[in-house]
C-alpha cells in the first residue's frame, strides 16, 4: 500500500484502522507502523474525536439564529437570493395578453349565453294559462310541434 492510499483510506475510513475494509487492513497496519503514517492516523483521530461530540446549542441560540435568517429573507429580493443560491429565475414565458383574454372568453361566452337563454325563456313562458311552465319548456325542448297554439308572437 502506498502512502497516498493510505492517506486516502485514513481520510474515508477514519482514523482507527479496525473499521476500515478487512481485505486492506493488514497492509494498513504495516504502514501505520511508520512515522508518516502513524501521523495521519493521530490527526485523523483529532477529527473523529471532534466529529463524534454532539455540538451544544441552547434553545436560544438556535431561535436567535433563525430569526437572523428570517430576517435576512426578507431584506433582500427574490432575484437577488436565487442568483447568491445559484438558481437562475424562472426563464418561462410569460403567456401573451390575446391568449391570456383568450382563455376567458369561452366561459364568458358560456354564462353570457345561458343569461340570454333565461331571460328569453322567462320572458316567453306563458304564466297563468295553459300548461305548466315545467311542461311547456320540456315539450320546447323535445318537440317544438307540442306548443300550445295561443302562446307565441302574434
Amino acid at each position: 500500500m502506498t502512502p497516498a492510499e493510505f492517506h486516502r483510506l485514513a481520510e474515508t475510513w477514519g482514523g482507527d484502522v479496525e473499521r476500515w475494509p478487512e481485505q486492506v487492513r493488514a497492509a494498513a497496519r504495516a504502514v501505520a507502523r511508520t512515522p508518516d503514517g502513524a501521523a495521519v492516523l493521530a490527526a485523523e483521530r483529532r477529527l473523529d474525536l471532534v466529529l463524534a461530540e454532539a455540538p451544544v446549542v441552547t434553545r436560544r441560540r438556535a431561535d436567535d439564529l433563525a430569526w437572523r435568517v428570517m430576517q435576512r429573507l426578507a431584506e433582500e429580493p427574490a432575484a437577488t437570493l436565487m442568483q447568491r443560491v445559484g438558481e437562475r429565475p424562472s426563464t418561462r414565458p410569460r403567456p401573451a395578453p390575446l391568449r391570456n383574454w383568450l382563455r376567458w372568453l369561452l366561459p364568458a361566452a358560456s354564462l353570457a349565453c345561458s343569461v340570454l337563454l333565461g331571460v328569453s325563456l322567462a320572458r316567453e313562458l306563458p304564466f297563468g294559462s295553459g300548461p305548466s311552465p315545467a311542461a311547456t319548456i320540456i315539450a320546447m325542448t323535445i318537440d317544438l310541434g307540442a306548443i300550445p297554439n295561443d302562446w307565441g308572437l302574434p
